[in-house]
């Protein structure tokens, strides 16, 4: 019985992106500083003999003086640039850190596959000959960094968002839905699920294991990919857990994919061990 309702909610989520795939669209006119390669919806250069870290904050972020889009047309459109940096921004202002801009997104932080309508769809450097998909939602953030080298529901509201696309209302229809008919389980299942995974980290270190269960689809305009990714992905037990985790690109000896994603897992406030892990499986495994 669990399975069929499992397929029938798949289904339900293919035909609401194919409904509402067939909406209207608005033009509407893109920030004057946003990157060519959707990394950045904005972008402000730095100087070429400049000596501070950089920092690229994921446009969910506030930094004063911008507006914070979420990847949004409608707040884009609709809300006023932020009044002060948000507090997570504090040390790196303090530090003299420079913010060389806000990174794209999925709308609303929502969709998996990283794909945004409105903003572009960030172009991933180890895949531009297949065109595959960057992952979401930090897409941009992922794309930046590797590119760059920038380091470090109200159902009632959504419905009257003009500029919310139609793939990130579908979505979102499926949130609801999943809330409606899971949310309650997994909630009565997540003290279990987070003192196995503590048992399993108190005789290792980390876990590895693949971001996605096989490599990524290719970027498409059809509602599909989204349905595909939600099934594809192996992020979603940890954010129940709510343990850190870690994804990071692996080379392949592959032409036409050069790599792919590897997602370690570690004990709750274990962030600095977590970076600290990612950076000596980079020194190891670095790209030619």
């Amino acid at each position: 019985m669990r399975e069929c309702r499992r397929i029938g909610a798949r289904s339900m989520l293919i035909g609401l992106l194919l409904v509402t795939g067939l909406s209207g669209c608005t033009v509407v006119q893109k920030p004057a500083n946003y990157s060519s390669d959707h990394a950045f919806i904005s972008y402000w250069a730095p100087a070429k003999e400049g000596k501070q870290l950089r920092l690229a904050v994921k446009d969910l972020i506030d930094v004063k003086g911008v507006v914070t889009t979420a990847g949004s047309k409608y707040l884009a459109q609709t809300r006023p640039p932020a009044k002060t940096d948000a507090a997570c921004l504090l040390i790196s202002r303090a530090r003299k850190v420079q913010i060389v801009g806000k990174t794209n997104l999925s709308e609303l932080a929502v969709a998996p596959s990283g794909i945004n309508d409105f903003f572009g769809t960030p172009s991933s450097p180890f895949s531009q000959s297949r065109h595959l998909i960057p992952g979401g939602s930090s897409c941009g953030s992922a794309v930046a960094l590797a590119a760059a080298g920038a380091w470090i529901n109200d159902g009632k509201f959504f419905d009257k968002l003009i500029g919310v696309s139609a793939r990130t209302k579908a979505i979102l229809v499926w949130g609801e839905f999943q809330f409606m008919t899971s949310y309650g389980n997994a909630l009565r299942r997540q003290a279990a699920w987070q003192r196995e995974l503590a048992e399993t980290l108190q005789r290792v270190d980390f876990i590895a294991l693949p971001t996605l269960q096989k490599l990524p689809p290719k970027v498409s305009t059809t509602p599909f990919v989204e349905a595909q990714m939600l099934n594809l992905q192996n992020t979603v037990a940890v954010n129940l857990a709510g343990n850190p985790a870690l994804a990071m690109p692996i080379p392949l000896d592959n032409n036409n994919l050069p790599a792919t994603s590897l997602q370690l897992v570690g004990p709750r406030c274990c962030e600095a061990e977590l970076l600290n892990a990612g950076r000596l499986i980079e020194a190891h495994r670095r790209f030619n």
